[in-house]
């Protein structure tokens, strides 16, 4: 007798566990109707517009402070050096407050960022991985791009020759003004001025030390 009631409490068992698994499926299958989840930016265009102009102003603060750190930093470092300093400012400078959108839960992640200074322009490669839920609708943020029109490789070239010849006039072989800025003892401080880059119709200025 014993061993009978200990058969159907087993059987009760497993029925009970069949009925929370099938549940547990069905369950899964309605949510899976109804919740999109998606990497198409194009879901929400105000978060889209947002943050890439976020990216836009971080990458322009970046390169404001690269031109500016010559004045207390001395040498010139190589564009290499300067992509690395880049890359370790810009990510500090994205910091999107998500509570001017209440209508979404967002789930901000790290953000990282790959710099390229070229002759004509200064781009960036931006990971920016964050999820936005709204209503039904689940998107994920993740790869994003900024460029600014200054021109520092170019300028860090004739920088160079300057650099490596202090003798040589840069105002007949190049198209930037350069200006001895300040000399105290054996330092001296150069300042490059572009006017074919700027920031906020201000034309690009770019310091070093040496």
């Amino acid at each position: 007798m014993k061993l009978r009631n200990a058969n159907k409490a087993q059987v009760a068992m497993f029925i009970i566990i069949g009925i929370l698994v099938v549940g547990a499926i069905l369950i899964l299958i309605f949510i899976s109707k109804y919740i999109e989840a998606s990497e198409d930016s194009n879901n929400f265009p105000e978060l889209n517009t947002y943050i890439n102009n976020i990216h836009r102003n971080a990458l322009t603060c970046t390169v404001y402070m690269l031109g500016k750190d010559g004045k207390q930093e001395l040498g010139l470092p190589t564009l290499q050096q300067t992509e690395e300093k880049a890359n370790l400012y810009l990510p500090s400078l994205i910091n999107p407050d998500w509570k001017t959108f209440p209508q979404y839960k967002i789930k901000q992640n790290t953000i990282t960022s790959k710099v390229s200074l070229s002759l004509n322009d200064v781009s960036t490669l931006i990971t920016n991985n964050f999820i936005a839920t709204k209503d039904t609708i689940v998107t994920e943020f993740k790869d994003f791009s900024a460029k600014v029109p200054i021109r520092y490789a170019h300028i860090h070239k004739i920088a160079d020759i300057q650099f490596k010849d202090p003798a040589i006039n840069l105002n007949e072989l190049a198209d930037v003004d350069l200006d001895k800025e300040i000399k105290i003892g054996n330092r001296t401080t150069f300042k490059f001025t572009d006017k074919q880059s700027k920031i906020d119709n201000k034309d690009y200025e770019f310091f070093f030390s040496k």
